[in-house]
């Protein structure tokens, strides 16, 4: 029997040293990427719950103004007929359905209606009804349940106090409201992972989804934590780093939930995403992560063996160190440009600094980041290291054929050349030609919908890249293609905001315009009512 002679047990050793030393480094940056990947995920899904309060809420708010500026200007005799007309003139909004105004005794007098003739015998009385009492004993705006038609028109009540002495409720004005519109405009706020938004009421039910049987349904959701923890009150903008609002929705699909409460209304509105496609960046970096595990310790295995059997070549071992030593520069690099990437919103910059960092690692004298055109038959060399003078940003290169970038496109994966003059697939363009290049390889860099561009790296002599190689500059590019994603997502969810706040000054503005009215209106009462004495 062989036994281990005390060089080969403390070289083994070592070896496991070594390997133990990359799986510590590997947790070093995964473990904080992670949390911080997460926690962006969760802040993003904030946003669009955000996005889809302020919808419902600019709504509802606009509709009680449409509502209550006719108020203002009814006869403090509420039966009076010019009463009926400003009643009439309500239903020129075209959200509201019906229109109606009780005196303070809940009795009907007088109502409009757009899709039919209104008699006096169908006038009601509303004391018992919810919206009545409601809006009498609090002195404030009501919204009622949502109930669809026959048509699946989702329709709702609104109703608010008529003053004419301050503090005391004079009558209600009322109206049947369409939130098709609201609905609408809810569909259209969607995720690039595929996420939507939905509405449940006070009870739980489903009063808007993307699929409208599930609201037909009467699908109740109040079983599921987040939409409980709205309702219930413990929560009024509910969203997680972990899995606390994750749960399986109606395609068995497990999804990621955040959610946020109505006060006006007591609904809770709720996003999900799929938690595949949201958790996606992180599972590749775990992936990455595990591939760099496997290879170091595949390096290291091959090292052991070549250092107990083969390792009597100077050259062998300086070939395996370097490989070694680029294989960790890449890993750091990797993990530095995707923290940054999470916290650097200048695309330019974070491409400024992946070439520089690409060609360190690699050894090569040229490196470049093409983006492609609109229209699909260029790039633009928008970032690099080693071009001449007026190059970057400027030199058009051909997306067909006519160039190694062009043809890395069409073939849809990493484009390796070792010698440039005795290439075949493709012709070498002007701009790899005037800087003598003869080796290098190229990546994809994607997009959601189209790719992005293509990363690049060249050098003046023949080389042989390997598989590590390739693999770096794939993690580079999935890099680089996460963060040009995020920075579109961050610039909707930007624009959007600046579209609300717009609104939101227009609407205060109109409203201190309403107050300034109905000063004016109480000033001219008061002169009426002294020229009258005086008289």
């Amino acid at each position: 029997m062989k036994y281990f002679s005390k060089k080969d047990f403390y070289s083994s050793v070592a070896f496991l040293l070594i390997g133990f030393l990359i799986v510590l480094l590997n947790l070093a940056w995964l473990i904080p990427t992670i949390g911080t990947m997460r926690h962006q995920i969760s802040e993003n899904e904030v946003e669009i719950v955000k996005r889809s309060q302020s919808e419902i809420e600019f709504f509802l708010d606009n509709q009680t103004a449409n509502l209550t500026l006719p108020a203002l200007f009814l006869n403090p005799d509420l039966g009076h007929p010019d009463n009926k007309a400003i009643v009439e003139k309500i239903l020129n909004n075209p959200y509201f359905n019906k229109a109606s105004l009780f005196d303070k005794n809940g009795r009907e007098l007088f109502r409009a209606d757009r899709f039919a003739t209104v008699l006096e015998t169908a006038l009601e009385n509303l004391s018992e009804k919810q919206e009545f009492i409601t809006v009498i004993n609090s002195g404030l705006p009501f919204f009622g349940d949502i109930r669809f038609t026959e048509t699946l028109e989702p329709l709702s009540v609104v109703a608010v106090p008529v003053y004419f002495v301050r503090g005391e409720v004079a009558g209600v004005l009322s109206a049947e409201l369409n939130i098709r519109a609201l609905f609408s405009s809810l569909d259209s706020i969607r995720s690039v992972s595929g996420g939507h938004v939905y509405v449940v009421d006070k009870n739980g039910d489903l009063i808007f989804h993307r699929d409208p049987s599930l609201v037909l349904q009467q699908t109740n959701r109040s079983s599921l934590k987040i939409v409980d923890d709205i309702l219930s009150g413990k929560e009024d903008l509910a969203v997680s780093d972990d899995d606390s609002y994750t749960y399986e929705n109606e395609k068995k699909e497990k999804v990621l939930a955040a959610g946020g409460l109505i006060k006006e209304t007591g609904w809770a509105v709720v996003f999900e995403e799929p938690k595949r496609i949201a958790m996606a960046p992180i599972e590749k970096i775990k992936l990455f992560a595990l591939v760099v595990a496997f290879l170091g310790a595949l390096i290291l295995i091959v090292l052991n063996k070549l250092n107990r059997n083969l390792l009597n070549s100077k050259k062998e071992l300086e070939r395996a160190f370097n490989g070694a030593k680029r294989l960790a520069d890449g890993q750091s690099v990797v993990a530095l440009l995707g923290q940054k990437a999470l916290g650097n919103s200048n695309i330019i910059d974070l491409m400024n600094e992946t070439v520089k960092e690409v060609s360190q690692v690699l050894g090569t004298e040229y490196v470049k980041i093409l983006e492609l055109e609109p229209d699909g038959k260029n790039f633009i060399l928008r970032a690099g290291v080693g071009w001449k003078a007026g190059f970057v940003g400027q030199a058009l290169i051909s997306a067909g054929t006519e160039s190694q970038a062009g043809y890395t496109l069409l073939s849809e994966k990493p484009v390796v050349v070792k010698d440039l003059t005795k290439e075949k697939r493709f012709n070498a363009p002007a701009l790899l030609k005037e800087h003598n290049v003869k080796a290098g390889m190229s990546v994809i860099i994607q997009g959601s919908d189209r790719p992005f561009g293509v990363l690049g790296v060249h050098t003046s002599l023949e080389r042989t890249f390997s598989e590590a190689d390739i693999n770096f500059i794939q993690s580079v590019a999935n890099v680089l293609s996460e963060a040009i994603e995020r920075k579109k997502s961050e610039e909707i969810v930007k624009n959007n905001a600046e579209e609300l706040g717009t609104m939101n000054k227009f609407m205060i503005g109109r409203e201190l315009k309403m107050i300034e009215l109905k000063a004016e209106i109480e000033e001219l009462k008061k002169a009426s009512g002294g020229t009258a004495a005086a008289l």
